[in-house]
C-alpha cells in the first residue's frame, strides 16, 4: 500500500493553481460584447435614418401652398413642427417609389387658418366622392341625384375647438343666447356625446314626455269625474 497516495476527491480541484472556475475567460469579453452591441444599434439607427430621409423631400411652405391651390395634394399631415404632404403625382407611383414632401409651419404660426383651408378643400373632395358613390349605387348620372343626395357634406372637427372642454364651453355660451340650441343634436355633440349617447338621450326624453302626458291626461280625467 502506498501511504503517500492522496485519493481525496478534491485533489483534482487543486490543480487550478488557485484560480476560480471559469478563470480562463478573457477579462475583456464582456466589454467587447457591449461595444459590439452598441455598434450594431448605432448602425441600425443610421441605416433607418438614411432610409427615412430618402423617402422625404424638403420643400418650402410656398411650394406647399402652390400645390394646395393647384389641387395637387393627395395627403396632408400637420405635425407639431412640420407639414408632411404627398402630391397626386407621387401617390400615383408604386409605393416603393413614392416620396413625400415636408416643410415647416407658417412663419406666423397660423396653423388654425391652414387647417380650416384644408378642411374646406378636403370637404369638397369628399362630397364629390360621396355623390359619385351614390350615382354608382343608383346607376345614374350625378346630375340625376336628388337635392337631398347632393346636399351631403363632410364634417370635420373644428380646429378652433381642439378639446372637449373648449367645445363644451362654446356650446354652453351659444345656448345661453339661443335657448333652442340646447335641444339640438349639435349641442349634445359639442359637449361630448357621441351619436349612440344622443339616441339614448332622445329616446329617454321622449319616454319622459310621454309619461308626463299620460299623467296629465289621468289628472284631467280624475278632475272631470269629481265634478
Amino acid at each position: 500500500m502506498d501511504l503517500n497516495r492522496n485519493d481525496s476527491p478534491n485533489n483534482n480541484n487543486n490543480n487550478n493553481d488557485g484560480r476560480k472556475p471559469g478563470g480562463n475567460r478573457p477579462k475583456g469579453s464582456i466589454g467587447t460584447a457591449l461595444l459590439i452591441t452598441l455598434a450594431i444599434v448605432l448602425l441600425v439607427n443610421w441605416i433607418y435614418g438614411s432610409v427615412s430621409k430618402s423617402q422625404y423631400t424638403q420643400t418650402s411652405f410656398s411650394d406647399f401652398l402652390a400645390a394646395k391651390d393647384a389641387g395637387q395634394l393627395s395627403e396632408v399631415e400637420i405635425q407639431s413642427d412640420r407639414i408632411i404632404y404627398m402630391t397626386k403625382e407621387e401617390a400615383g407611383k408604386p409605393a416603393a417609389m413614392q416620396k413625400a414632401c415636408y416643410t415647416g409651419l407658417p412663419s406666423g404660426g397660423d396653423t388654425l387658418l391652414l387647417a380650416q383651408q384644408l378642411n374646406t378643400g378636403n370637404g369638397d373632395a369628399l362630397r364629390t366622392i360621396a355623390c359619385m358613390a351614390q350615382a354608382v349605387a343608383r346607376n345614374c348620372a350625378i346630375s340625376d341625384l336628388t337635392e337631398e343626395e347632393t346636399g351631403i357634406m363632410a364634417h370635420f372637427k373644428n380646429p378652433a375647438m381642439p378639446s372637449v372642454a373648449v367645445t363644451a364651453d362654446a356650446a354652453i355660451k351659444i345656448a345661453s343666447s339661443r335657448q333652442e340650441f340646447a335641444g339640438t343634436d349639435i349641442f349634445l355633440e359639442m359637449i361630448g356625446f357621441d351619436q349612440a349617447d344622443i339616441r339614448r338621450i332622445k329616446a329617454q326624453e321622449q319616454r319622459q314626455r310621454g309619461q308626463k302626458l299620460l299623467m296629465e291626461m289621468e289628472d284631467a280625467d280624475l278632475s272631470e269625474n269629481v265634478e
